[in-house]
């Protein structure tokens, strides 16, 4: 993979920087906003990895940068992602708090490339979703990774992701909602969470 880091953390990049090269993956690494969108301008990225608080851009703008140029993104945050954010624009394709650990990375970088090629486009009640472009399908409605793990999950009878399910589900359900579909997700005593239907 050829991967763009940008964090203001030198110490980081360099660690990350040498352990996704050891692994066979181009490095390209950014310390602020401004080369940021420089390298990016210049260069094409299988995928990219930035800090929400990097210096000299707001983060919902690089967002859309990468989103514009069909580059997906992972965003490095100190807190975790909540409804708000979720419905929110400039949706990043994934959400990764700190601190995490490299192999949470690696995987992450991992599963949002390997998204972004996929040519699947499955159906949950009412619901279309286009995998690779992480929204459903026929709309402008972005998903994250996790919410995809998530109905990926409800999908196959798989137990889902415990990290952040309950701000997932809401978000969902009001994505599904503005799409105007009439899929829920519900949660039904010792069943857990699954597909239902708006009444």
């Amino acid at each position: 993979m050829k991967i763009l880091l940008a964090d203001p953390d030198r110490d980081l990049l360099k660690a990350y920087r040498q352990l996704l090269t050891l692994q066979g993956h181009t490095v390209s690494v950014c310390f602020e906003g401004t080369e940021t969108l420089r390298v990016t301008a210049q260069e094409t990225f299988d995928v990219a990895a930035v800090n929400r608080n990097l210096p000299r851009i707001d983060h919902g703008k690089l967002v859309a940068f990468f989103h514009e140029r069909g580059i997906p993104v992972i965003v490095l945050t100190d807190r975790k992602p909540g409804t708000g954010l979720l419905l929110g624009e400039n949706l990043a394709n994934a959400y990764l708090p700190f601190p995490f650990l490299p192999a949470e990375l690696i995987d992450l970088l991992q599963g949002v490339t390997a998204r972004a090629t996929s040519t699947e486009k499955p159906v949950y009640g009412d619901v279309c979703v286009n995998t690779a472009g992480f929204c459903i399908d026929g709309t402008s409605i972005r998903l994250t990774n996790q919410e995809l793990d998530l109905l990926t999950a409800l999908g196959t009878g798989a137990t889902p992701p415990q990290r952040g399910l309950t701000v997932c589900v809401n978000a969902l359900n009001r994505k599904f909602a503005s799409a105007g579909k009439h899929c829920r997700i519900v949660y039904q005593y010792r069943e857990g969470f699954r597909f239902g239907d708006v009444v």
